[in-house]
């Protein structure tokens, strides 16, 4: 280190060359000795080749046991009673610039520059605490280079990423990364919580791809180019069944709300209610349908809506009866051909629907049901 000055209250000192030098910070040192509190803590200030230490290093040295790695230092700030609220201050008087922290790396080991490679590190952070025998990591968050991109003088792809530990565990793992193209993952198996408030809570100024709850409304909603629309999750039906999402799309093209893809090897035994399909996927209420290459068994029809019920059913196995929790049909033969069953997509409910036509809407198409 050379050409380095410590200022204190009284008295300016120019060090130079203070590689491998340890200096003693006491009465003996011109000036240091009024505040020889806060720049050293203790009587020894250490000027290595390798490393500096300012404050009082207490048990730790010039490094830190995280989770029993020992972290060495080439510079470390350590505070042993707390007097200093703030270790570190970054202080800058400039109408231009605000204090910068720089995290630099060349990818060598030499004084030698060698570029960077994808999805190396460039600056780390590490939050840490006294957790049993040592200090265990409680989270990071690292900015260096994304997995992808061109690494050149014309391009720098950069990543973000935050890790935290989980409880029960001393492993940070990684919950939230941002890519160079502003991609943004989030790893939990927990729910997304979006901000949410009334109607009257909007944005002042809304941005277009905004999306809130609206409490008032009970309703996810978005904000677009023409204004403020449901977002799923609209009007429902009563109770529980909330089949229908509201907005207010126009529909251009004829919709069919028809059956779901059918699945063949469907099979019936005469005298028996029980239908044979492996990994059907269905559950009781679930409305199906049967198609065949031959011919039905008896009590079945083609086109005929089916509802699951709860009797009999497993993973392979279920039965049917021809209304919402009704009794199970017995299969009056085996029927011929091979049998295929599909879920049905109608929407179905008690009482009439009745559609409206939207104000100033210039037609739409027919949804046929």
């Amino acid at each position: 280190m050379t050409d380095v000055t410590f200022v204190d209250n009284l008295t300016l000192i120019e060090a130079s060359w203070l590689n491998d030098v340890n200096t003693t910070v006491n009465t003996t040192v011109p000036g240091l000795a009024a505040s020889k509190a806060d720049l050293a803590g203790s009587s020894t200030q250490a000027f290595a080749a390798s490393d500096l230490t300012v404050g009082d290093q207490g048990t730790e040295g010039s490094g830190i046991n995280i989770g029993g790695v020992v972290y060495q230092s080439s510079f470390k700030v350590s505070d042993i009673d707390g007097t200093h609220f703030a270790q570190t201050i970054l202080h800058r008087h400039s109408t231009v610039l605000e204090p910068v922290i720089v995290g630099a790396r060349s990818n060598s080991n030499t004084s030698g520059h060698t570029a960077v490679t994808n999805d190396q590190g460039l600056l780390t952070m590490f939050a840490a605490g006294v957790a049993g025998t040592n200090y265990k990591l409680f989270g990071s968050q690292t900015l260096g280079v994304d997995a992808t991109g061109t690494i050149s003088d014309t391009s720098a792809p950069g990543k973000w990423s935050l890790s935290l530990t989980p409880n029960g565990s001393v492993i940070p793992t990684i919950r939230m990364t941002i890519t160079n193209s502003g991609k943004t993952t989030i790893t939990s198996t927990e729910s997304l919580v979006i901000p949410k408030g009334t109607t009257a809570q909007r944005d002042a100024t809304p941005t277009v791809g905004g999306i809130r709850f609206n409490e008032s409304l009970n309703q996810y909603e978005a904000y677009t180019s023409v204004g403020w629309g449901s977002l799923g999750g609209g009007t429902s039906g009563g109770g529980t069944d909330e089949a229908f999402y509201q907005n207010d799309s126009v529909v251009t093209t004829a919709y069919n709300i028809g059956q779901d893809a059918q699945m063949s090897g469907a099979t019936f035994t005469n005298g028996i209610a029980t239908i044979g399909m492996t990994a059907h996927g269905y559950v009781a209420g679930s409305q199906v349908c049967f198609t065949t290459t031959g011919s039905l068994p008896t009590n079945f029809a083609i086109g005929t809506k089916y509802h699951v019920i709860a009797t009999g059913l497993t993973a392979d196995q279920l039965q049917v009866s021809a209304t919402y929790g009704g009794s199970a049909i017995v299969a009056g033969s085996a029927g011929s051909g091979t049998h295929s069953m599909g879920k049905v997509k109608n929407a179905q409910m008690t009482g009439p629907i009745t559609f409206l036509a939207a104000v100033g809407s210039t037609g739409g198409r027919l949804v046929v049901i």
